[in-house]
C-alpha cells in the first residue's frame, strides 16, 4: 500500500487548455457581444423604448472598453503595461464625460472628454518609443508631413468654421479644442502606423479603433450644433469602444511593444504614394477654394506646382533605386561592390565552417592595366574592365560571385569548389581572358592578361580576412614569376601563354565580331 507522500509525488494529468482557450477567444467575444448590444441600441427607438435607455447603453459600452482593457493586462500579462493603463484610464475618462454629458453637465463633459487625448497621445508615444531601435527621424519626417496636411484641412473645413461661429468664447475654445486633440492623436498615431514593428492583429485592431474615433470626432466637429444622440455617426463610437477592448483582450497584445530588429523600413511605392497625396492636398485644397470665383491664374499655379513636385518625386524614386543598385554594383563593370563581396564571404565562410564544406576564392589582377591606360586614355582601361569582367562571368560556373576589388583587381567567389576544381575555373578564365583581343576604338585590338591568386577554406585560412591575403599573396607571386599565371601558396597552376598585353595595329580591315567590345 502506496503511502500519502509516495501517492502526492504522482505526476499529474495533462493540464487543462480550457481556461488558456477561453482566454485566448476573449476577444471575439466581446466583439460579438459589442455588436450585438450595437444592433441593439438602434433597435430600441423601433421598439418604443425612451431616449434613456441608449444613453444607458452607450455610457455603459463605453466603460465596459474601458474595463476589457484592465482585463486583458490582467490576462495576458505583457511586460509593459503602462500604455495600457493610460489607455483604459484614457477611456475611462470618455466614459465618464459621456455619462455627465447625458445628465446635462455639458462644460463637466467637456472637461472630462478632452481629458482623454492627451493619455491616447502619451500611450502611443510609449508604443512608439519602445517599438522603435533608436531615432527614427525618416519616419517622423514622413508622419510630420501627413500630420501638417490634416492639421490644413482640419483648419479650413472644420477649426475656422468653429471659431467664427456665433458663440459665446468659452463655448468657442472648446469646440476648437476637440479637432486640435484629434490632430495631436493623428500626429503620434502616424508615426506609429509608418513606423518600424511587427503588425500583430493588436496592432491593427488599435489602429482600426483610433481611425473610427477620429472618423467620429471629425463628424461631430463638423455637425456640433445639430448632433443628436442615436444618429448613424454613434456606430463609429461603437467600433471605437468594441475594437479597442478587443485589441486589449487579444493575445498578440503582449508583443505589441516589442522592440523592432528593424532601424527604419525601406520606402515603398505605397508609402510615397502617401507622402505625395499628402503634400498636394494644399494645392487641391487652394484649387477647390478659388476655382468658383474664377481665379484662372491661382488655380494654373496651383497645378503647376502639383506636377513638378510629382516629377521632383520621381526623379528622387529613380535616384534612390540607382543608390541601391550602386551600393551593390559597380558601376564601371558591373560586378559587385566590396562591401557585398564582404558581406557575402562572411556568410560563405561561416556556413563552409558549419557545414565542413569547400570554399574557394580566387584574387585576379590585370596585367599592366596602367601602360593599357597610358597607351588609350581612361576610356580604353575602362573598355578592357568591361569586357574582362564579361569574359570572366561566362568562364566561370553559374553562380560564382564577381566583383571589383579595386582599380585592376577581382575577386570570384567560389562556394563549393575545392582545390581541383578552384584550379580548373581559374585556368579557365585566365585562358579566355588572353584568347582573344579586345577592340579599342577604330584602329586598334589589344590582348589582355591577368595574373591569378588562388586560395581556399580550410586550407588557406578558415575567414574572409585569411582567404584574401593569402590569394593575394598567391598573386603577387605570379606577378613576380612573369604575370599570366595562376598561383596558390603551394606554386603554379597550369601553364602560363603570353605574358602582358600585345599591341596589335589593324594593318588589316577588322571584323564585325572584332569590332564588338
Amino acid at each position: 500500500m502506496r503511502s500519502v507522500a509516495t501517492m502526492s509525488k504522482i505526476p499529474a494529468g495533462p493540464p487543462d487548455r480550457s481556461d488558456a482557450e477561453r482566454r485566448d477567444r476573449a476577444w471575439i467575444w466581446f466583439v460579438g457581444v459589442g455588436v450585438a448590444v450595437t444592433v441593439g441600441y438602434y433597435v430600441l427607438p423601433v421598439l418604443h423604448v425612451p431616449r434613456a435607455a441608449q444613453s444607458l447603453i452607450f455610457v455603459a459600452m463605453a466603460a465596459a472598453a474601458a474595463i476589457a482593457v484592465l482585463a486583458g493586462v490582467r490576462v495576458n500579462r505583457p511586460a509593459g503595461r503602462l500604455p495600457w493603463l493610460v489607455l483604459a484610464a484614457a477611456q475611462g475618462m470618455f466614459s465618464i464625460g459621456a455619462a455627465i454629458g447625458f445628465g446635462g453637465h455639458t462644460a463637466l463633459a467637456d472637461a472630462f472628454s478632452l481629458a482623454r487625448y492627451p493619455l491616447i497621445g502619451w500611450a502611443l508615444v510609449i508604443f512608439v518609443r519602445r517599438r522603435t531601435p533608436g531615432r527614427d527621424t525618416i519616419t517622423l519626417i514622413d508622419a510630420a508631413v501627413v500630420a501638417v496636411t490634416g492639421g490644413l484641412v482640419s483648419w479650413v473645413y472644420v477649426i475656422s468654421r468653429l471659431a467664427r461661429d456665433d458663440a459665446s468664447p468659452l463655448a468657442g475654445v472648446v469646440s476648437v479644442a476637440y479637432p486640435m486633440m484629434d490632430l495631436l492623436v493623428l500626429a503620434v498615431a502616424l508615426h506609429l502606423m509608418l513606423g518600424v514593428g511587427s503588425r500583430t492583429a493588436s496592432y491593427r485592431l488599435l489602429i482600426a479603433s483610433l481611425s473610427c474615433q477620429l472618423a467620429v470626432d471629425s463628424r461631430y466637429a463638423l455637425t456640433i450644433g445639430t448632433y443628436q444622440n442615436g444618429g448613424p455617426g454613434d456606430a463609429f463610437w461603437f467600433g471605437a469602444y468594441v475594437l479597442l477592448g478587443a485589441a486589449a483582450l487579444h493575445p498578440t497584445m503582449r508583443s505589441l511593444d516589442r522592440r523592432s530588429p528593424l532601424a527604419a523600413l525601406r520606402p515603398t511605392r505605397g508609402r510615397l504614394t502617401l507622402l505625395a497625396v499628402a503634400a498636394l492636398l494644399p494645392l487641391v485644397v487652394l484649387v477647390v477654394q478659388h476655382v468658383r470665383q474664377s481665379e484662372t491664374h491661382i488655380v494654373a499655379v496651383a497645378l503647376s506646382g502639383g506636377v513638378t513636385f510629382l516629377l521632383v518625386l520621381a526623379r528622387m524614386a529613380e535616384q534612390v533605386a540607382a543608390q541601391r543598385v550602386l551600393a551593390i554594383r559597380d558601376g564601371l563593370t558591373g560586378a559587385y561592390t566590396v562591401d557585398f563581396l564582404a558581406e557575402a564571404m562572411r556568410i560563405e565562410c561561416d556556413r563552409a565552417r558549419y557545414t565542413r564544406g569547400r570554399l574557394a576564392v580566387l584574387l585576379v589582377g590585370v596585367d599592366n592595366l596602367k601602360l593599357i591606360n597610358d597607351t588609350y586614355g581612361p576610356t580604353g582601361g575602362d573598355l578592357a574592365l568591361r569586357e574582362l569582367t564579361e569574359r570572366m562571368r561566362v568562364a566561370g560556373r553559374p553562380g560564382d560571385l564577381v566583383a571589383r576589388h579595386g582599380g585592376d583587381r577581382f575577386v570570384l567567389l567560389l562556394v563549393g569548389a575545392d582545390a581541383r576544381l578552384a584550379a580548373q575555373t581559374a585556368e579557365r578564365i585566365r585562358t579566355a581572358v588572353s584568347a582573344t583581343p579586345i577592340v579599342i576604338g577604330a584602329d586598334a585590338r589589344i590582348r589582355v592578361t591577368v595574373s591569378i591568386g588562388l586560395a581556399g577554406l580550410p586550407a588557406d585560412g578558415v575567414t574572409a580576412h585569411d582567404l584574401l591575403h593569402s590569394a593575394d599573396q598567391a598573386m603577387y607571386v605570379a606577378k613576380r614569376a612573369g604575370r599570366n599565371r595562376v598561383y596558390s601558396r603551394y606554386g603554379p597552376v597550369g601553364e602560363p601563354m603570353v605574358t602582358g598585353f600585345m599591341i596589335e595595329s589593324a594593318a588589316r580591315p577588322l571584323t564585325a565580331h572584332e569590332r564588338q567590345p
